[in-house]
């Protein structure tokens, strides 16, 4: 059975550890809970098997669009970084 997770909670997670103002390690440092990326790896594998339907597909494209919010802000910090030890 599909555990399928909803954009709200993957946005409401992300949000609330980011409201808690964390520290620039903390970002870097920071991964989806176990259950989201266990429902990641299941729909990766939907994916590679090609039985994704229409939701799957949709849940996965939200996954995607969150981890590269947070591959982004973690680019930032990782250059921020880099600038300041020079």
């Amino acid at each position: 059975m599909d555990n399928m997770i909803e954009e709200s909670t993957l946005l409401d997670d992300v949000a609330e550890f980011l409201s808690q103002s964390p520290s620039p390690e903390a970002v870097l440092a920071y991964t989806f809970s176990e259950a989201m990326q266990v429902r990641a790896h299941e729909l990766a594998d939907k994916n590679r098997q090609g039985t994704l339907n229409a939701a799957d597909h949709d849940e996965m494209e939200r996954f995607r669009n969150i981890d590269q919010l947070l591959t982004l802000l973690k680019l930032k910090i990782l250059t921020k970084q880099v600038q300041i030890e020079e």
